[in-house]
């Protein structure tokens, strides 16, 4: 995997990259994963944002089907559990990222926080976010 900028990628692609090592050729990716985390070239980490707010966003709406089947309090803990823990995890790798980067986490908090405290799509979260999730933007749980 190479890591550089737009620009110099555009540069490079130009070139011949691959390595011969014995009988077999390794060629360059533009991602790779490594313990969960989706690494691209650019290190800008919309891959991984992508696949970690797909995957939530999967798991809320399997959730959204034993809404009435599952007490509240269970409801939570499975939202805690399938959802909110693949946003914290490993989510020190996003420090420094812009809010635009960041945005799909933040609609996958808001969107389980809607889930949990029973709201319609167009009412606030943010009065209710802390109270039922105990849920932070996403910008502050990334802070270490």
């Amino acid at each position: 995997m190479v890591c550089i900028s737009r620009t110099n990628l555009q540069k490079l692609q130009t070139i011949d990259t691959t390595i011969q090592v014995g009988p077999a050729t390794i060629k360059p990716v533009d991602n790779v994963r490594n313990m969960g985390v989706i690494l691209e070239s650019q290190l800008d980490m919309r891959d991984h944002i992508s696949k970690v707010a797909s995957s939530c966003f999967f798991h809320l709406c399997r959730l959204r089907q034993l809404r009435h089947v599952v007490a509240p309090d269970i409801t939570q803990r499975l939202i805690s559990a399938l959802a909110l823990s693949r946003v914290d995890y490993c989510n020190s790798s996003l420090t420094g990222l812009p809010a635009v980067a960041l945005a799909p986490l933040q609609r996958v908090l808001n969107a389980a926080t809607r889930y949990v405290a029973d709201l319609r799509l167009r009412d606030h979260v943010t009065p209710v976010a802390l109270s039922a999730l105990a849920s932070n933007p996403s910008k502050d749980r990334i802070q270490t």
